[in-house]
């Protein structure tokens, strides 16, 4: 491209995903060689590190206000420039992460040490106790065998003892011997760092995150080891202070090694997790709004009435300012006057003695109509004959009619729910507080343009969690369907209603992003989008 001085740059334009699936056009303009080269290192540099260490550097790109495409990381700018001192930071924060795993090695493994000397120690009691009573079990099965073991019990727990003491001295010099010798990471300073630095660092950081981790499991390892020796020691423990009851005479001793006694050894039962949590299928509009829109509309067909779908229609209109705004008088006398103002530009007015009884049942039936390339029979819904908008109609009737659409809307709340954990989002520039019942859209662009080109834009997404009341704008809330014929799905767009009054919302995080609009072949118009996210539940009954 040259500029009107004569000047050339070259100007790549390409497509962005600028958030969630919402893309962006976008420009890169580079005037020299020297700022060419600067892209290239910059983007090759990036390249490198998010594809070597994956688990560590993900870089985001951005529109910046004149429409050129930017890199960020950790939500701050990188540029060929800056990336020399990025580079020192990560290094020196993967030092210093280093350096502190490796103390908190150090501190594992000596709590390691004691844990395996504990479990040692109560491993050779339980062994002793286990033998004891495998040796009296084995005198109880014969005459002779119970005498020997009445008259020399004494002189055999001396005789386990000594020897377990012994095996214990022998084991305990052993685990010392294993020990392995301490090694600690070196590292290089210097007053900047290469890739390839970043690249061994952060692999030797993987290696310690391992290693500590292995350690931390041997740890649990050990403490569960320890539980269970413990509970077999106690048990163990009580069958013998049994037998013990029962040596003060002969005869005594007699009767209970004829008992079919149970050892008492078993070990304590592992405890059971269940993990009850259900995993949700993450849904996508631009894959899944085609499937879930039909379910939707289905189900909605069979929950709403025809008075219920023709209220919800009317909330599809400019009149839900009116609905979330029922006690302004003098809105609804406004309200009324642009009604019959309308209706006569599209000649729908007319008097009680001409009123249309017929309805959408005297339309022509037969004609056929394309909805989404799908062939129906189906009449538009329209709002003056729902209202029965009429030259004499007055403002009390008008507002006993809107009444009884905003009864029909909350009864169909009450009957309505999602079938899936969605997210839908509104634009609103003056924020959400007044407006009780919303307008959101299930795609996001659709939100988007629906404000034009506006400089600034606030964009709100609500998480619906599955069985929240919701209402969907399906095909069956615009379309009358008398002949059965009407397709099901959400085929006019990706509207729905949400009664945010009858919500608690909690903001969960704040983001932002631009768009760009394509004013001409050589400039771009940009947008700044900022994102609310709110996490959505039904509001306790009081």
């Amino acid at each position: 491209m040259y500029d009107k001085s004569g000047n050339a740059s070259i100007q790549i334009v390409g497509t962005l995903e600028v958030y969630e699936k919402i893309q962006s056009e976008y420009k890169i303009v580079l005037k020299t060689k020297e700022e060419a080269l600067k892209f290239y290192n910059l983007l090759k540099a990036l390249f490198i590190l998010s594809v070597e260490l994956p688990h560590y550097y993900s870089f985001t790109t951005k529109i910046n206000t004149k429409g050129f495409l930017e890199f960020e990381y950790k939500k701050k700018k990188i540029t060929y420039d800056s990336l020399m001192e990025m580079l020192s930071k990560e290094y020196q924060n993967e030092k210093q992460k280093i350096e502190e795993l490796q103390t908190k090695k150090e501190k594992i493994e000596k709590e390691l040490e004691e844990l395996k000397k504990e479990s040692y120690k109560k491993e050779q009691d339980y062994l002793s106790k286990e033998r004891l009573i495998a040796t009296y079990l084995e005198c109880k099965k014969t005459f002779f065998g119970k005498v020997k073991y009445f008259f020399k019990a004494k002189k055999l727990k001396k005789n386990l003892k000594t020897k377990i003491n012994q095996q214990e001295k022998e084991e305990t010099r052993e685990i010392k011997e294993e020990q392995a010798p301490k090694d600690y990471i070196k590292f290089i300073d210097k007053e900047y760092y290469t890739i390839e630095d970043i690249i061994d660092i952060s692999k030797k950081l993987d290696d310690i995150l391992q290693t500590v981790k292995n350690l931390e499991l041997d740890s649990e390892a050990q403490k569960r080891k320890i539980l269970s020796l413990s509970k077999k020691i106690e048990n163990a423990s009580l069958y013998i202070e049994e037998i013990d009851k029962h040596e003060k005479s002969i005869f005594e001793f007699w009767k209970f090694a004829n008992k079919d006694e149970q050892t008492l050894l078993q070990a304590p039962q592992e405890e059971v997790t269940n993990d009850n949590n259900k995993l949700e299928k993450v849904f996508d509009y631009k894959e899944d709004l085609e499937e879930i829109g039909k379910l939707i509309d289905k189900k909605q067909r069979a929950l709403f009435s025809k008075e219920e779908t023709d209220a919800i229609y009317i909330a599809t209109t400019e009149l839900l300012d009116i609905l979330n705004n029922y006690e302004n008088e003098e809105a609804f006398q406004k309200s009324l006057e642009d009604l019959k103002e309308q209706a006569q530009e599209e000649r729908m007015l007319f008097n009680k003695e001409n009123f249309d009884f017929f309805g959408n049942v005297a339309e022509d039936n037969t004609k056929i109509q394309l909805l989404a390339g799908k062939k129906h029979r189906e009449s538009k819904k329209d709002k003056f004959k729902i209202l029965d908008i009429t030259k004499n109609l007055n403002l009390e009737e008008y507002k006993d009619k809107m009444l009884e659409v905003l009864k029909q809307i909350y009864d169909s709340f009450e009957k309505s729910s999602s079938p899936v954990s969605i997210p839908v989002y509104c634009v609103l520039n003056e924020g959400f507080k007044e407006r009780p019942m919303q307008i959101c859209y299930i795609n996001p662009e659709e939100a988007i343009l629906d404000k034009g080109q506006e400089k600034k834009i606030e964009l709100y997404r609500f998480n619906i969690k599955e069985e929240m009341p919701i209402i969907y704008f399906t095909n069956s809330i615009y379309y009358d369907n008398y002949n059965k014929t009407l397709p099901q799905g959400m085929d006019i767009g990706t509207k729905c209603l949400i009664h945010l009054g009858k919500c608690e919302l909690d903001l969960k995080q704040k983001d932002s992003f631009r768009i760009t609009n394509l004013e001409d072949e050589f400039k771009l118009a940009t947008s700044e989008i900022k994102v609310y996210e709110y996490d959505i539940r039904k509001k306790e009954e009081e």
